[in-house]
């Protein structure tokens, strides 16, 4: 089995990175006043540059184009997006390890959690549901690039304290790896269907 569609990451933790409208791949870029003259990444968000980089950039054209791949080969993915949060908030501790956010498709989200409760070191207590934010948000990746096409999709937060080096990091990627292989292997876990939203709309026509 193919572990292209099995996973597809929009972010990586532990950074959150930033999301530009599109990304321009290794464009030679020329710039007289700095002398600037090599190939960069360019990150254009509202039809302006915002971003003049050496390393790679991720944009939502350029994920988009990505999952339309996929699809066309007749195995739609799960969209799982993760990112960080901070251990408190305006000096309240958070008491979640990690955060499963979601809208209204429940397929990838609620068997997620219950087996990150099977977890030894994860108590129901520390894995938020819908925290420590809400995952119904108009706009984002995962609306845009996930629901508006119908795939099981979920969003990760793991707290930052927990991924604070190298080696925590990818011992959380590959613990998520092994937690959700299974539960999107059959494909009714991946076809398409339309849950609508939460946060207005759902998949398009």
């Amino acid at each position: 089995m193919r572990a292209a569609w099995l996973f597809f990451f929009l972010l990586l933790t532990p950074l959150s990175a930033q999301q530009y409208d599109l990304v321009i791949r290794n464009g030679r870029v020329m710039d007289p006043e700095s002398g600037l003259d090599a190939v960069r990444q360019l990150g254009i968000s509202g039809g302006k540059i915002e971003a003049v980089s050496a390393k790679p950039l991720e944009g939502r054209a350029a994920i988009d184009a990505a999952v339309e791949a996929m699809l066309a080969t007749g195995e739609p993915p799960a969209i799982l997006s993760i990112h960080s949060f901070t251990p408190s908030w305006r000096d309240v501790a958070r008491p979640w390890k990690i955060g499963v956010l979601w809208d209204a498709d429940p397929r990838l989200p609620q068997p997620l959690m219950r087996a990150l409760a099977r977890e030894e070191d994860l108590g129901e207590e520390e894995i938020g549901d819908n925290e420590p934010y809400d995952g119904a948000l108009a706009g984002d990746t995962i609306n845009a690039v996930a629901t508006a096409r119908g795939l099981s999709n979920a969003l990760i937060e793991v707290r930052q304290d927990l991924i604070g080096d190298r080696e925590s990091a990818e011992s959380w990627a590959d613990r998520l790896a092994r937690i959700v292989a299974p539960l999107i292997q059959p494909p009714e876990a991946r076809a398409p269907q339309d849950w609508g939203s939460r946060a207005g709309g759902g998949r398009k026509a």
